[in-house]
């Protein structure tokens, strides 16, 4: 090794190291590259703004992209073709900044990480990290795509336009694994796994259709009960103000009788505080009745919403949670 390569491995070792995410690229991988920087490294979301920054501090500017069948496996719900659009879109901005700035940009795969061979050991020499990519046990596999997002990428990649070429001169110009040979027999069998699929999301739907429906009667009734517990609320409250007009008659009552007068007024008065208490105990024991009736609907109120705790914690509650939001997006804007 010569003086000079020595000396631009020192410089290389001892450079700032700048990380940018791109295509929602997977962040473990970042952390175990960052890891075997030995602590000069900074992670960020890709942007060309970003890049054209590093590039201006002099810093090493590492790109982490994710392939197509990753970007699919990690769609959390959105449809493929959204998925594809802005995986495209990412790329081709990165292709972009990168024929500009060839020398200070260094573009990596993400799932090259817990590949290792002969890619990540030229890796490794071309930034002059201090040890080995070694991803963390729970990070190992995070990276590998499903036979469906695989046919799925597969498909796209032999539809009319320019996928493929882009993806031949990102990979061309990035440390990345070797491309995954296909496991199908031929398109064909790609279709029909992709179809299947379909028909098994629509079946999802349709669950997932009678769970929103057993939801919104469940709200409904809770917010019944609700209702059915304030109205109690203000009915014992109307008790209380009732009772304490009984006792005060009662007081008068007790002086009227002790009062001295005609007989024939006395017994008048007495006869007028008879029938107002004769109708406060029947104004009470109606809205006793009122009370118990609106006890009962409390007690449905709890039972309604012990069965929407139970929903929310069986497994096809979580497994529906983002077709469930996207559901309610979409009578968002239909409103």
């Amino acid at each position: 090794m010569t003086e000079k390569l020595k000396q631009n491995r020192a410089a290389t070792a001892a450079a700032p190291l700048q990380i940018l995410l791109c295509a929602a690229a997977s962040r473990a991988a970042a952390n175990v590259l960052a890891k075997a920087a030995g602590g000069r490294a900074q992670i960020g979301p890709f942007s060309p703004s970003a890049v054209e920054e590093a590039v201006a501090k002099g810093q090493q500017c590492v790109v982490l992209w994710p392939d197509l069948a990753s970007a699919l496996a990690r769609r959390n719900g959105a449809e493929p073709a959204e998925v594809l659009e802005r995986w495209k879109q990412a790329v081709g901005s990165l292709l972009d900044v990168f024929r500009r700035h060839r020398a200070a940009i260094v573009l990596v795969e993400a799932d090259l990480v817990e590949s290792g061979g002969e890619a990540a050991a030229a890796l490794k020499e071309r930034l002059a990290l201090r040890a080995d990519l070694e991803p963390e046990p729970e990070a190992i596999g995070t990276g590998h795509t499903d036979d469906l997002s695989f046919a799925i990428a597969t498909l796209y990649m032999n539809l009319p336009g320019n996928l493929a070429d882009l993806v031949e001169e990102l990979r061309a110009s990035s440390y990345a694994r070797a491309a995954r040979p296909s496991s199908l027999v031929d398109l064909d069998e790609a279709a029909r796994l992709v179809a299947r699929a379909g028909t098994e999301r629509e079946l999802l739907r349709n669950q997932v259709a009678l769970l929103q429906e057993a939801l919104d009667t469940t709200e409904h009734q809770h917010a019944r009960a609700l209702a059915a517990e304030k109205a109690a609320e203000r009915a014992l409250s109307d008790l209380r103000a009732e009772s304490k007009r009984r006792a005060s008659l009662e007081s008068e009552l007790k002086k009227a009788r002790a009062t001295a007068g005609r007989p024939g007024q006395r017994d008048k008065e007495l006869k007028d505080a008879r029938d107002m208490l004769a109708r406060i105990t029947r104004d009470n024991t109606a809205m006793l009745a009122t009370i118990s009736a609106q006890a009962a609907l409390k007690a449905d109120a709890d039972t309604a919403r012990k069965r929407y705790d139970r929903l929310q914690k069986t497994f096809s509650w979580r497994i529906t949670a983002p077709m469930r939001a996207t559901a309610r997006l979409f009578r968002a804007k239909k409103a």
